[in-house]
């Protein structure tokens, strides 16, 4: 009698157990629900991003990807609830705390759901992706700023009430859902569940929850990289809901700080390959076809129809042939046998001597969001770059340009330090850096910022590159001109014209105006735009009297640039400026742009008496990465001896290659090579398909072109780190490098007779 009573109690502890997963399993189909509304919204809003080739099929491929993704997500928040009901299920306190873990998760998505979902809809708008581990570098040190620019150019105080009550809806209609308990089906209730049932239902519970923890059957669990189903980026962004986003963000982020993001490229590409691939592409020399070339089957060069321009394929061995040092890396014969440290022949270069001798000072205008779709002929009626347009015509004007990366800080590293994927938060200053080289030819080097010392991922990265002189906001005008704690540009510039040039100087100057939050006074400037012409209006474009108020900034920022060059050559005609943009575009005209016009910055090189007979060779290409070898070309005495990655883009090269992150220029092709991948021609490409190289240039030669650069990068990089920078690199051989200052390129007589003055202290 007593064992009957017991298996009954036992029978109706598992029932109630069982009634709490059915509880659990309605909270997650909530879960579910909401995320998949979220998409739908997401879709609709962004419609607007779809190409016109897009399948129907990509719809429905997004919507069915994304429900396991929310099925990961949903399953985690509830997973201490499904733990509980698991272990607990004979004692009655595992119910009144299943019912509390199950209202803690749901309370937390309806409060921040609606939030987070029209932000990841900005956050696309804004930088072409769903929320990525720039949310944990733009947090770094930024936090007001942030909050500035979420209130002032994407209206949080009107969102923020709306959501709040959305937040409430959500939340009272999850409680209506809930307010009763779900029953039991009968036959459930009438079956007599005996310890083997109840082991083998708890058992196939456990796997189902298991599989929603990974999404998958398979042997890997759904990773980030599965969000790419479809041949449209927008809806393989909106695969990712945003907490899942911001988990792999998160992990992202870690690995960047750990150090371990570069090992991706090197998981694809092997060093030796790496290496020749990157000796190849930085040659100026023909390279070596003849029949003799030991070629495997099938890895012969292809070539299109223009003989000028040869293409390496993905797997083609790279013919060797002795080449000079000058201008590009050392020649590699067969397999690779050094080491990739800095004493590596592939970052060894030999300056072959300026034509017109050294400029004086070297202004770097490293300017925010200085963009190349408008310097394009069809954006010419907006009148946003006179400034810029004026000085491509007089000085060099490169449009095949990369940034190196997507954002400001691994931008600004990568100019800076010659290299892709260096530790920004641990990285100090490197062979082939700016400073390092520069300090060596005698210049004093400085960086001059907009931003405030707040800015501390900023500060800490420009004090461990070695500048002698670093200037921040608080240097410039002590709690700046924006509640931001930034200068405009016309300060900025005005405060490195009172710098003391009593010396040769490298300057990096990094202008902030044409950053949000907007709140410059345009109508004090004569910088109010007026509305599109008719030509450039489309359904696609974004809100006008939002971008007509960025644009008004960009105006600004590039006329302060014009002014402050026309000032500088004056006082200094033997200057050379470097003028480029930190990233791409941030403002779009519109949700239809290209390639070249969401990812190119431009490139002008200004400075009469510097670039004399100079120019830049047909179908030139480069990046932020070609900056350091480019300008010490025009500066450093011929025989000086220098370290960089990249190539003099003044000097013909057999290969047209710009490498920035996830995007490379080939020939007259640019490619991006986020989730599955694209290539367009070039804006001013017309050639019809077949015709042209860039027809026989796949994808995955255009990765692998874009792994070996920044996995080399990477090893380079790690490898100072680890083990420190050899000694050789530190000061390369300089038997024919004189002294920078009695001999060498600068005699401060010269130096004198152009400034007017004799040498000063350092202000």
């Amino acid at each position: 009698m007593d064992g009957h009573r017991d298996n009954r109690q036992q029978q109706q502890r598992f029932l109630r157990g069982l009634e709490e997963h059915l509880c659990t399993a309605l909270t997650w189909l909530f879960l579910v629900g909401l995320f998949m509304l979220g998409r739908v919204l997401w879709i609709l809003m962004l419609r607007g991003y779809l190409t016109g080739d897009a399948p129907v099929s990509d719809i429905p491929l997004a919507l069915l990807q994304g429900f396991r993704v929310d099925a990961v997500v949903a399953t985690y928040l509830l997973l201490p609830t499904i733990v509980v009901v698991f272990v607990g299920f004979p004692f009655a306190w595992s119910h009144r705390v299943a019912a509390v873990l199950r209202a803690v998760p749901v309370a937390f998505v309806c409060l921040t759901f609606p939030l987070l979902a029209v932000g990841s809809v900005r956050y696309f708008e804004t930088f072409g992706d769903t929320f990525n581990i720039r949310v944990f570098d733009v947090l770094a040190g930024n936090v007001h700023h942030v909050f500035d620019i979420a209130v002032k150019q994407y209206q949080l105080a009107t969102y923020l009430p709306l959501s709040l009550v959305v937040s409430g809806m959500l939340w009272s209609l999850y409680r209506r859902a809930t307010r009763s308990r779900p029953a039991l089906p009968g036959w459930v209730r009438a079956r007599r569940w005996n310890r083997t049932a109840q082991i083998g239902l708890g058992t196939c519970l456990a796997l189902l929850t298991a599989m929603s923890l990974r999404g998958s059957i398979g042997l890997r669990p759904l990773m980030h990289r599965d969000s790419c189903v479809t041949s449209q980026w927008v809806l393989n962004q909106g695969v990712l809901n945003p907490y899942f986003a911001i988990k792999c963000a998160w992990k992202q982020h870690r690995r960047a700080v750990r150090f371990e993001v570069g090992q991706d490229y090197l998981q694809r590409i092997d060093l030796p390959t790496a290496s020749r691939l990157v000796s190849q592409y930085t040659a100026t020399s023909q390279p070596d076809w003849s029949p003799g070339t030991d070629w495997s089957p099938g890895t012969a060069p292809e070539t299109g129809g223009d003989s000028s321009q040869t293409f390496i394929t993905a797997q083609a061995p790279i013919p060797q042939r002795p080449v000079p040092l000058a201008g590009r890396s050392a020649p590699l014969a067969g397999r690779d046998q050094h080491p990739i440290n800095f004493r590596h022949p592939v970052v060894a270069r030999q300056a072959a001597g300026p034509k017109n001798g050294p400029p004086s000072h070297v202004f770097i205008l490293f300017i925010e969001s200085y963009d190349a779709w408008p310097f394009l002929d069809e954006y010419r009626p907006l009148h946003l770059v006179e400034e810029g347009r004026r000085l491509a015509r007089h000085g060099l004007h490169l449009a095949s340009f990369l940034p190196g990366s997507d954002n400001s800080v691994d931008s600004f590293m990568v100019a800076v330090q010659g290299l892709h994927d260096t530790h920004k938060y641990k990285q100090q200053k490197l062979p082939t850096s700016f400073p390092t080289t520069f300090q060596r030819l005698g210049y004093r080097t400085r960086s001059i910022n907009a931003f405030g010392i707040h800015a501390d991922t900023g500060k800490q990265m420009i004090e461990q590159q070695g500048f002698e002189e670093a200037y921040f906001c608080h240097d410039i005008q002590p709690g700046g001109e924006t509640n931001h704690n930034t200068v405009h540009d016309r300060t900025l510039y005005r405060f490195v014209e009172s710098l003391a040039f009593d010396r040769p100087t490298l300057n990096v100057i990094y202008p902030q105006s044409y950053h949000a939050p907007f709140d410059l006074d345009l109508a004090a400037e004569g910088c109010i735009l007026p509305p599109y012409p008719a030509e450039l209006r489309s359904p696609n474009n974004h809100d006008e009297r939002q971008r007509r108020l960025a644009y008004g900034h960009l105006k600004y920022s590039d006329r302060c640039m014009g002014e402050f060059v026309a000032k500088m050559i004056r006082r200094f005609p033997r200057a050379l400026f470097v003028i480029t943009g930190d990233h791409f575009c941030r403002n779009p005209i519109s949700k239809d742009m290209g390639i070249y016009e969401q990812y190119a910055v431009p490139l002008i090189l200004y400075g009469p008496q510097i670039l004399q007979g100079h120019r830049f060779p047909e179908r030139a290409a480069g990046s932020h990465l070609d900056l350091v070898a480019t300008v010490t070309e025009l500066t450093a005495p011929a025989g000086f001896r220098y370290h960089a990655l990249g190539h003099n883009l003044l000097k013909p090269r057999q290969h047209s290659v710009a490498v920035g992150t996830d995007h490379v220029i080939l020939g007259r092709s640019i490619f991006c090579l986020k989730g599955s991948g694209r290539r367009e021609n070039l804006p001013w490409n017309a050639s019809p398909p077949g015709s042209s190289p860039s027809s026989v240039i796949t994808l995955g030669q255009a990765r692998r072109v874009h792994d070996a650069f920044h996995g080399l990068s990477y090893a380079l990089a790690k490898d100072a780190l680890t083990n420190g920078v050899p000694a050789t690199a530190e000061a390369p051989t300089t038997d024919a490098m004189p002294s920078p200052i009695e001999g060498g390129p600068w005699s401060m007589d010269r130096f004198a007779t152009e400034t007017g003055s004799p040498a000063t202290t350092r202000r």
